[in-house]
């Protein structure tokens, strides 16, 4: 996910009547995962409204500090003499309005106890249809409602939609973005659990990762005989789904991590284009449609002169 600037970025009003609108599939609570950098410092006590809004960026609730639903704390960390602040945020359990209106957006506001704010941004459209909550009681307006996302099943992709989790890690930090990945150099202040989360970029692809045919290199002798053998494992992965042009950057970035991981497996990618253009532009945006290609495990097996698992000979007939 992304941060945007203002309402008017939201995907909601930019819509592709091709391919209709993307929002950002949810699984679980913890894939809301984000980061907000600012500057200066924080001064005094520090204070956020989470505030969940509909597709269109009406409000529809606010979550204040040190509320249930996420865990959030304020840190720094320091490289080359440079102090940089930030505040990581992540999911713990879905809100009333979240599950009451399953597609939604989230504004993030930092501020001090002298209304000072650091930070005031929006995220494009977050989707939990697809959710594995399954039948969950929640209690909204002081009455509990049972809600029924995905019939309650405990599969990990309850609906039956082909989807892989995309995950980038960098060390440290992230050049091109200023995403800070390790751990915190000083807490500040915040809730968040029993020990502090780290940052990483996710993304649910509603599509799949499957194998292509591999690569194989034989090494032979000068008298014909087996030296050596190598392969290299090789995987392509695609997706049901059209991605907006903010979506595609952020996807490209993350193929710059140094560790990248497809539902919980590392991968490798030699680099290259990721996306191609699909169909024809709508208000000068376009959409892109992914094909990336992951290296998996380089193994090889080097033959000697003679068998390891038993002593063999040869014999040869002398006339």
């Amino acid at each position: 996910m992304v941060w945007i600037d203002k309402i008017s970025d939201l995907e909601y009003y930019s819509p592709n009547p091709q391919f209709g609108c993307y929002s950002e599939p949810v699984y679980i609570p913890q894939d809301i995962l984000l980061q907000a950098q600012y500057t200066p410092s924080l001064a005094g006590t520090a204070s956020y409204n989470i505030n969940i809004l509909s597709p269109d960026g009406s409000l529809l609730e606010t979550l204040t500090t040190g509320n249930p639903y996420f865990d959030i704390f304020h840190a720094t960390f320091t490289i080359s003499g440079v102090t940089y602040n930030y505040t990581n945020i992540r999911c713990n359990n879905y809100s009333p309005a979240m599950l009451s209106n399953v597609c939604f957006c989230i504004e993030f506001k930092l501020f001090d106890d002298a209304g000072k704010v650091y930070f005031d941004k929006f995220t494009q459209k977050y989707n939990i249809n697809n959710t594995s909550v399954g039948v969950t009681d929640v209690s909204i307006s002081g009455s509990t409602d049972t809600i029924t996302l995905c019939g309650g099943s405990v599969l990990p992709n309850p609906c039956n939609i082909p989807n892989v989790k995309l995950v980038a890690i960098f060390d440290c930090i992230d050049t091109f973005t200023g995403d800070y990945y390790g751990d915190a150099g000083a807490i500040l202040s915040g809730a968040y659990g029993s020990t502090p989360f780290p940052f990483v970029k996710l993304s649910n692809i509603e599509g799949r990762l499957r194998p292509v045919p591999k690569q194989t290199k034989t090494t032979i002798s000068i008298n014909n005989r087996v030296q050596r053998t190598e392969t290299t494992d090789k995987y392509v992965l695609t997706a049901e789904v059209v991605f907006p042009v903010w979506k595609m950057i952020e996807i490209e970035n993350m193929m710059l991590a140094s560790n990248i991981f497809v539902d919980g497996k590392e991968y490798r990618t030699d680099g290259g284009t990721f996306f191609k253009q699909l169909g024809r532009p709508y208000n000068c945006l376009y959409s892109y449609q992914i094909s990336i290609d992951f290296i998996g495990n380089y193994q090889w097996q080097n033959f000697g002169c003679s068998p390891v698992c038993e002593t063999q000979s040869w014999y040869y007939l002398i006339r």
